[in-house]
């Protein structure tokens, strides 16, 4: 549901209109505080399938994809640093996608509310899209793009004011992704229209992702998909 994320979808147009040119990397991160309690299923292997990979990093593969493309390989480090359950409580994914692309997903459940900042970041070679916020269940969170001009040079100092870039946060009407999501749904079923998201092919592919990345973290090589 994330999809439906208002600035997720204003970052999507961005980049489908080429604004930051062609995106080369893409990161995505989100964590969360969830300690050892007796009952919860996501503790539990059986129930929950996993962790943090399981739980939160499906979600932020899936962005990615919307931006970046499929996934090709994996690599992952996958452990338990802090609670006592028998799922991970640290996972960080890094990416290559078919475009060539890199990425990275890190996914945590040992680190506290607040301090978690979700954040979404998309480099190109024409700019940066940095969000956060937008990782989660709420519709808020914040969005700035930098954007240079074609007219680029080398500069060995890296100076952003000389280069032409341009910083521009962007605002847009925040709403409910839940909603958004069902509205979505009952209007493609009213219609007869194709899904633009979620479709069961996409869903799949999310899971075997997740699964490449458990094995890397046991074997500890990269996994092709």
């Amino acid at each position: 549901m994330m999809r439906f994320h208002t600035l997720n979808l204003k970052a999507k147009e961005m980049v489908d209109d080429g604004l930051i040119g062609n995106v080369v990397m893409g990161r995505s991160q989100l964590s969360c505080w969830y300690p050892d309690m007796p009952g919860a299923w996501r503790q539990d292997p059986k129930l929950g399938g996993g962790g943090t990979l399981m739980d939160l990093a499906s979600h932020c593969y899936d962005l990615l994809e919307m931006y970046i493309g499929p996934i090709q390989s994996v690599m992952a480090l996958v452990n338990t640093q802090t609670f006592q359950y028998s799922v991970e409580d640290s996972s960080t994914t890094l990416l290559e996608f078919k475009s060539g692309a890199h990425g990275i997903a890190d996914c945590f459940f040992n680190v506290p509310d607040g301090s978690a900042l979700s954040r979404l970041e998309l480099y190109g070679n024409k700019g940066s899209i940095l969000l956060e916020g937008t990782i989660g269940q709420a519709p808020g969170g914040r969005m700035i793009a930098y954007l240079s001009d074609d007219a680029r040079e080398y500069d060995p100092m890296q100076n952003a004011a000389s280069l032409g870039v341009e910083r521009r946060e962007i605002t847009v009407e925040p709403k409910d992704m839940y909603t958004a999501e069902i509205e979505h749904l009952s209007d493609c079923i009213l219609n007869d229209r194709e899904p633009e998201v979620n479709r069961l092919e996409h869903g799949l592919g999310i899971l075997s992702t997740v699964m490449a990345a458990y094995e890397s973290g046991r074997t500890g090589r990269k996994v092709r998909l």
